[in-house]
């Protein structure tokens, strides 16, 4: 429930994509992030305010959070790539605008073309958020970051974790920097 978590995991996510696309990546590529955290989708409207809201914050200099995002961001970056800290920390705030959020869950109305978008990434920042749909046979390519939670008391059936199995998919050359984020 603490927002907190989900804007962590966002930070980390993009560093690990500044990273591959500043250091590792010529030409540069676009990656996604499934957040993963209900089947409710009142819920995902909650997800997607929070991702919405971060963007909008790294986007804002004048924002009063802006700082410490950019702090916090720097502060992954240097944990994990301290020669390219810097260089990170700059393609991530020159680039966050360079967003595609996604919800995907079993609403009628939603997009067809979003739903791709989603499954294959087109902004290097995509944030694809979705609960049962996504754990139903849906392959997300060049998917580096997964939040998961799950309330304690949700049941999984042995078949829901071999269809959810499939959103992994291939990893190739950046399966290193996948990463699953799971809040205690």
């Amino acid at each position: 429930d603490d927002p907190r978590h989900i804007r962590e995991a966002i930070f980390s996510f993009m560093v690990n994509v500044a990273y591959l696309n500043t250091v590792v990546n010529d030409p540069e590529k676009n990656y996604s992030m499934l957040i993963h955290t209900s089947s409710k989708t009142a819920d995902h409207t909650v997800d997607y305010k929070q991702v919405i809201k971060t963007f909008e914050i790294l986007k804002d200099s004048s924002n009063s959070n802006h700082e410490i995002y950019f702090k916090t961001i720097w502060e992954i970056a240097h944990e994990r790539y301290p020669e390219h800290a810097s260089e990170i920390t700059k393609y991530t705030i020159a680039n966050s605008d360079r967003n595609n959020i996604v919800v995907m869950n079993s609403d009628k109305e939603v997009n067809a073309a979003d739903n791709r978008t989603a499954t294959d990434p087109t902004a290097p920042f995509t944030i694809v958020i979705g609960g049962n749909i996504v754990s139903r046979g849906v392959t997300f390519n060049n998917l580096l970051s997964m939040f998961f939670t799950r309330d304690p008391k949700h049941k999984l059936q042995q078949d829901t974790y071999i269809q959810r199995a499939r959103m992994f998919g291939s990893r190739g050359d950046y399966l290193k920097y996948f990463e699953l984020i799971i809040p205690k």
